[in-house]
């Protein structure tokens, strides 16, 4: 067994509360177990502000548990697609998903900039959306530092528990009038 990659960095966790969240999530993909083989490919790499749906496929070695973080166009949210309010089971088993599932969708909803997708696969359940507004659909926070480091908290089992887990390259979607 390979040994587990170092913790992120996270560099702009430290200080101040403004963070760059797609580093944040290319610190959690550098960081992931590499004997998980996650892969995330969207239909498209561009989309339509107010008409075009997100489309996408995760294709995993493993079972195990999958979330979806996205960083918004805005650059200054996190939002866990999955699982959410209406799809709360996210057990998968290892092979190809396509997402989103049929009960929920996402339109891209601007503003006109550049969202990033990142997918997790864990052994165990975790609780990645912790200290996230949960009142929508998707569960979302400000891209600050607090958010930042819950999810790093989280995805690597720093408060204990298993912080093994694979993780897809971060990809970027344009979002465009």
């Amino acid at each position: 067994m390979p040994a587990p990659a170092p913790a992120p960095t996270a560099t702009a966790v430290a200080g101040a509360s403004a963070v760059d969240p797609a580093s944040a999530l290319q610190d959690l993909a550098q960081a992931a177990d590499r004997s998980y083989q996650v892969q995330l490919v969207t239909a498209r790499d561009s989309l339509r502000i107010s008409q075009d749906l997100l489309d996408f496929t995760v294709t995993t070695n493993r079972d195990g548990y999958l979330y979806i973080l996205q960083v918004g166009s805005d650059g200054k949210t996190f939002n866990l697609l999955f699982p959410n309010k209406l799809d709360a089971n996210n057990q998968v088993s290892a092979g190809s998903h396509r997402f989103p599932r049929p009960n929920w969708r996402v339109r891209s909803g601007g503003p006109a900039g550049t969202s990033h997708l990142l997918a997790i696969v864990t052994p165990d359940k975790k609780d990645l959306g912790r200290d996230m507004d949960a009142r929508q659909v998707f569960a979302t926070a400000p891209a600050n530092a607090t958010a930042t480091r819950t999810l790093i908290v989280e995805a690597t089992g720093a408060a204990g528990g298993n912080g093994r887990y694979g993780a897809s390259a971060v990809v970027s979607i344009r979002e465009v009038q």
